[in-house]
């Protein structure tokens, strides 16, 4: 991002960029795809809300949801789903990674130094096309 400020974004300007691509298409394919997988969602900001509030995910076998603000909770929920800390990761053992956050990079580091031993795929929800669009709207460019 080579010194651009960053905007902030509200959740109003994010609903509108996510209006302008169809997620629900993109959601349905990694439903057929991850088929019988189970899914941790990573992330439980207003990116994961939005997701929630305008998209069906029943599709997917969300088995849970981690963020780290779930680091000191027992028993939480997020939209219905068990919420664990990303130290409870490795009991779960999940097939794949659904990263519900726009800078998902940040995220797959994460995985790649802490659990490197999980095969798990790490894959955002937002599309190429989704993610393009939030980057033009965030760096202005």
């Amino acid at each position: 991002m080579s010194g651009k400020t960053l905007k902030k974004v509200t959740k109003r300007e994010l609903l509108k960029i996510f209006q302008l691509t169809n997620q629900q298409k993109y959601i349905d394919k990694l439903a057929i795809k991850f088929k019988n997988k189970k899914i941790l969602g990573y992330g439980t900001g207003f990116l994961t809300d939005i997701v929630f509030d305008n998209y069906d995910l029943s599709k997917l076998n969300i088995v849970a949801f981690s963020d780290k603000k779930y680091s000191d909770t027992e028993n939480a929920s997020y939209h219905g789903y068990k919420a664990i800390s990303p130290n409870e990761i490795p009991e779960l053992n999940p097939d794949v990674v659904l990263i519900f956050v726009y800078h998902d990079s940040i995220i797959k580091d994460f995985f790649d130094k802490n659990y490197p031993e999980l095969n798990s795929i790490q894959i955002s929800i937002i599309n190429n096309s989704l993610f393009y669009r939030i980057k033009l709207f965030l760096c202005g460019y």
